[in-house]
């Protein structure tokens, strides 16, 4: 089996990836700031129900279906899910966060691989064709007719680097829980011990979901995480804040 794909992998799993990761706490700051959340317990929970309430039937489903359009090169579905993924996002920090991050995290892997003299003599990469396409979808941002989500942008970036589907779902998932449990330490709630535990405890659960939304359709998406919403709205107008999400 061909494994090129996995420093790419590790690459854009790593917290050094330059796209601004380090600064959404996922929700966990609101729920700290209500005292909703003291405990690692507390944030086990949370982050269970942020997997199984707004990750899985939401963001997951969203990223899966963009791989698959950015696969087959079809711009016109991928700037539907786009748009369809910002619509989903009710607290406007989350929606401009994800645009952000997502153009972000875009632009550097095409810089990367335009630049890369590896990258461009391997046939892994499809350079001509998928690089073509975001650079189209990258037009589509800038004429306002897409946003340049998160799930989305990595979804092309993947297809670039040529890491499968089901890592690139994992992927995701892991970014998100690094980003809240780091959130967390950065908050004094839990030590880097403690966070390793949570991340390690939460491996079962990334699997089945990751492998679950493979065979998800567009109207399978759906969200419910009503109190964290509405938290993250109180957020977001707080004048000290170390996270933007």
């Amino acid at each position: 089996m061909n494994t090129r794909y996995e420093f790419s992998l590790m690459q854009l799993a790593d917290s050094f990836f330059p796209y601004g990761n380090f600064a959404l706490s996922g929700g966990l700051e609101a729920l700290v700031k209500s005292e909703r959340i003291k405990s690692i317990k507390d944030i086990h929970r949370f982050l269970k129900n942020q997997l199984h309430f707004q990750l899985e039937p939401c963001d997951c489903i969203i990223l899966s279906l963009g791989y698959d359009a950015a696969q087959k090169l079809d711009l016109a579905e991928i700037t539907n899910l786009d748009n369809l993924f910002f619509s989903t996002k009710l607290v406007e920090t989350v929606r401009t966060s994800s645009a952000r991050s997502g153009l972000q995290f875009l632009d550097c892997v095409i810089t990367m691989v335009t630049e890369s003299k590896e990258l461009a003599n391997s046939k892994l990469y499809q350079r001509s064709k998928v690089l073509k396409f975001a650079n189209m979808f990258r037009n589509k941002i800038k004429n306002k007719d897409a946003r340049g989500t998160f799930p989305v942008c990595l979804s092309i970036s993947a297809n670039i680097l040529g890491i499968p589907k089901l890592s690139t779902i994992r992927i995701f998932l892991y970014t998100y829980i690094t980003s809240a449990v780091g959130a967390a330490v950065r908050m004094g709630i839990i030590q880097h011990v403690s966070a390793q535990s949570i991340t390690s405890s939460l491996r079962e659960e990334c699997e089945s979901i990751s492998k679950g939304v493979m065979r998800k359709a567009t109207d399978d998406v759906w969200q419910s995480v009503p109190l964290v919403e509405i938290l993250q709205m109180n957020h977001e107008k707080d004048d000290l804040r170390m996270f933007i999400t």
